[in-house]
């Protein structure tokens, strides 16, 4: 009996699973909705920033467009009328600077000379209206 159980096992070859086409399609089709589920994740935070300079650069009108610009904030610009009111700063590269006004919480470490990504909408008088104000932390923070 042991002869016979022997010969059924070796007439059966085993396959190569890759070789099943129903295999690699619902493989295909998983890694590809695995790439667009990240893709599609990491849209939204792989939005980038220009600076001032290559904003202005760049010689498009920009009113009423969607914007991220980076830049240090520059000193002396930070005016507040009130508690809670609007917030008006410049954001400068060095070399140019730009406008904003900003109505919400900044955060803690806001003040000049900080290092800032601006998001919002610019007006038609070329002021940034910012919906969002995100600063970088100083040097004083990382390791030595």
């Amino acid at each position: 009996m042991s002869s016979a159980a022997a010969t059924v096992t070796s007439s059966r070859t085993r396959r190569n699973p890759w070789r099943n086409g129903k295999l690699l399609i619902a493989g295909g089709v998983l890694l590809a909705a695995v790439a667009f589920l990240v893709f599609n994740a990491m849209g939204s935070s792989m939005a980038y920033f220009v600076t001032v300079g290559e904003m202005q650069a760049s010689g498009k009108d920009l009113t009423g467009q969607q914007l991220r610009v980076g830049g240090h904030v520059e000193p002396g610009s930070i005016a507040r009328s009130g508690f809670g009111d609007e917030l008006r700063f410049s954001v400068t590269d060095g070399a140019t600077t730009l406008p904003v006004v900003y109505n919400g919480t900044v955060p803690d470490i806001f003040k000049d000379d900080v290092e800032v990504v601006v998001e919002g909408t610019m007006r038609p008088d070329g002021t940034l209206e910012a919906s969002s104000v995100l600063t970088k932390c100083p040097s004083k923070f990382e390791a030595e």
